[in-house]
């Protein structure tokens, strides 16, 4: 009888509804949001989930995609100084548009009836804030702005942590920032780095694991490293990809399985693996290069196992030159292609595919956005050799936004990763691609 009493309080109970504010703006933010709905999800099956844009939802749908495809096409091109241009007019955002967030979020949370809200993004932090404090006014909801970092915390943070250092000690009631750990400079403390940058002490800062999508999760419980038999399963989203994808897998030794919608290959405990992820907008002109100069490498040299690399592309649109299809004319063209490579390039992927290559890989090629080095502080076992865009004469680590450098140093203290560039490629890689031929002087 209680047990059918308890049923029946659950069934009548409404269902908490959860408010997501993110950003398309890379991929990070959309991706720690789908993670903290997932967790949601699995606390109370009934919670309803609404998930809005910042700009796009909130602000504006034209302006907001605007500045979605400056963003995404500059992480494309590799465009620096423009992410930093873009970056640097946060402030500049939050005050021509806080009005508009205020009163658009609160809004919806009196029109949804909205139970909690959770942030993965750093524009209008201020303004969603005073909404959330009218809102408890009038519901009587202990709302508080649940602000996740989707970036490794260090000093380099600046687009998440100077909004929150600009609030009134009054609204620091009313905020959740959740974090990990920080790194911290020599003779720095937690409780220094927390008030320098966001002018919180650490009791206010909530430490937490990373926002992972599920299947890092369930990789994290599998670590160490096993070798054994591994399937890939590669999603296509049109014959056509099929085609780019199967006939570039065919100029290496792999053998492949090809359906109607996926193409699967094996990796073997034997293999050596490596993955090339610049980003979830992938730099393209940097992936070629990568792609030539391991062809260009292990053509110098005999290596004793086979080699798969993965190569993680854009989408591919039917008759364009997409950097898929790019890829395979590379692979395609090379006169003297090496017997033992097998390249393997992908569009968009799940992150079961993504989660169990970084946690395979003996190196991964990346770039150091907030959730990517979160991913990888999480499996990744192998080298991780992080890409710069760093032109001649100039530090390596100027060839990336400031937040990715905070992230790489964070990579570089806690996993070992190492800084890269198509230009240094051959000599930081000589030992790993061809370790008996390195030895002997062949590069």
């Amino acid at each position: 009888m209680k047990f059918l009493n308890k049923r029946r309080s659950l069934m009548e109970r409404k269902p908490k509804k959860l408010l997501l504010i993110t950003s398309s703006g890379g991929g990070g933010h959309i991706q720690a949001a789908k993670a903290q709905a997932v967790e949601a999800l699995s606390e109370d099956p009934t919670t309803e989930i609404i998930e809005k844009d910042i700009l796009i939802d909130i602000v504006s749908k034209r302006l907001g995609k605007g500045f979605v495809f400056l963003w995404n096409s500059s992480q494309k091109r590799g465009n620096v100084k423009f992410l930093m241009f873009l970056l640097k007019n946060i402030p500049t955002a939050d005050f021509l548009f806080g009005a508009f967030i205020f009163t658009r979020v609160l809004f919806l949370i009196l029109k949804e009836g909205v139970d909690q809200i959770v942030d993965t993004q750093p524009i209008g932090t201020s303004a969603i804030i005073k909404a959330i404090k009218v809102a408890r006014k009038v519901t009587g909801k202990p709302l508080r702005l649940e602000k996740i970092v989707t970036e490794l915390p260090t000093d380099n943070v600046v687009h998440f942590f100077k909004p929150i250092k600009g609030l009134s000690p009054n609204d620091h009631a009313f905020l959740k920032l959740i974090s990990t750990t920080p790194l911290l400079r020599e003779n720095q403390t937690a409780e220094t780095f927390w008030q320098k940058n966001c002018g919180l002490s650490e009791r206010e800062v909530c430490y937490e694991s990373f926002p992972l999508r599920p299947s890092f999760k369930k990789l994290q419980k599998l670590m160490p490293k096993t070798r054994e038999r591994i399937p890939i399963k590669i999603q296509v989203g049109s014959a056509e990809e099929k085609f780019l994808i199967a006939n570039t897998i065919k100029r290496g030794t792999l053998h492949s399985e090809i359906y109607r919608d996926k193409i699967v290959v094996t990796i073997e405990p034997s293999d050596k693996v490596s993955t090339i992820l610049l980003g979830s907008q992938p730099t393209e002109e940097a992936t070629l290069k990568y792609v030539k100069n391991t062809i260009e490498l292990m053509e110098e040299g005999e290596a004793s196992e086979r080699h798969l690399l993965f190569v993680f592309c854009n989408s591919h649109t039917k008759h364009k030159n997409s950097l898929l299809k790019r890829v395979h004319n590379v692979v395609q063209k090379a006169t003297y292609y090496p017997f033992n490579l097998s390249i393997i390039p992908m569009c968009f992927q799940s992150d079961e595919v993504i989660a169990t290559l970084y946690h395979r890989s003996d190196a991964t090629f990346t770039r150091s956005g907030g959730l990517t080095a979160m991913e990888l502080m999480s499996v990744a076992q192998g080298q991780i050799w992080i890409h710069s865009e760093t032109k001649h004469g100039l530090e390596i680590e100027k060839g990336m936004p400031i937040w990715e450098q905070g992230n790489a140093t964070y990579l570089q203290e806690k996993k070992g990763a190492r800084f890269i560039t198509p230009e240094t490629f051959f000599d930081s890689c000589a030992p790993y691609f061809l370790p008996e031929s390195s030895k002997i002087g062949i590069i």
